[in-house]
């Protein structure tokens, strides 16, 4: 576990403290002093994060999960640099800086917002929902509606209620 301390607005450093294993200590040491490059995970937590969403009503079809997608650490990387007291906020796609790590073929070559990528990992993650049932999806539309189950409020993972549909 990683956590950041301080306060961005008057402090001009933060402390990371990390929290692990002593089995686990050389690996990340090893992390510290090599300085490997952090990598987006939430495409794997992709459709349980866009289910919350949608159930606290920030996101009500495809186009706006879009848009959201273009908020979150997979797609941008915010550098903050400072110069003689001067701050310079630089950001680029952090898709297209590992264009294989992320999926991004040459379908996706002349689309430098990555649009069309983000609107089909959102469809590919709603199509999961709905077949969990935590979500109806129009996909003509592109509108999502909440079914209302307890597990979309609860944070229920999308397999556990495959698995849990499966069963009865």
């Amino acid at each position: 576990m990683l956590g950041r301390a301080g306060r961005p607005q008057y402090d001009t450093f933060g402390e990371g403290v990390i929290i692990t294993n002593h089995s686990e200590l050389q690996y990340y040491l090893s992390l510290l002093n090599q300085q490997f490059p952090i990598e987006s995970q939430f495409v794997s937590r992709l459709a349980d994060n866009l289910n919350a969403e949608i159930v606290l009503g920030s996101v009500r079809n495809r186009d706006e999960a879009v848009q959201w997608l273009g908020y979150t650490y997979l797609y941008f990387i915010f550098y903050f640099i400072c110069y003689w007291g001067l701050t310079i906020v630089s950001r680029y796609v952090r898709m297209l800086r590992s264009p294989a790590l992320y999926g991004v073929g040459a379908d996706y070559q002349n689309d430098d917002s990555l649009v069309q990528k983000r609107a089909d990992i959102i469809h590919s993650a709603a199509v999961l929902l709905e077949k969990s049932q935590l979500i109806k999806y129009e996909r003509s539309s592109g509108r999502f509606t909440n079914t209302e189950l307890v597990a979309s409020y609860y944070y229920v993972t999308h397999n556990s209620m495959i698995v849990y549909n499966q069963r009865l």
